[in-house]
């Protein structure tokens, strides 16, 4: 899938830009807080180099009854389900590294 997004900064000439699109499904009890969404789309856009607006984060809470595994669920579990789509897949070493930066982002 092509996901770009055209800038249009002063002083830029058009130019059409890989945007990460990072999908955050978060298994809850209770409503995260308002600003989670903005913190992670931050510390993601660090970790993927990406510049101001480059990175997009949709954050999806899913309630404990909509979430379920094999045997129960510990109580104490708290599963995060993290999808990054991206224009050019990296692959090897480099896809080694972005795990790697996005595991290790600080929200």
């Amino acid at each position: 899938m092509l996901v770009t997004a055209r800038c249009f900064r002063e002083g830029e000439v058009d130019r059409v830009t890989r945007v990460p699109i990072v999908d955050v499904e978060l298994v809850v009890d209770a409503i995260p807080p308002p600003d989670l969404t903005q913190r992670l789309a931050d510390a993601w856009g660090e970790a993927l180099s990406s510049p101001a607006g480059g990175t997009w984060v949709r954050m999806r809470p899913l309630d404990r009854g909509s979430y379920a595994e094999n045997g129960g669920l510990d109580d104490e579990a708290r599963p995060v389900f993290v999808t990054v789509l991206e224009r050019i897949r990296p692959t090897g070493p480099d896809l080694a590294d972005r795990i790697t930066r996005v595991r290790r982002a600080r929200r």
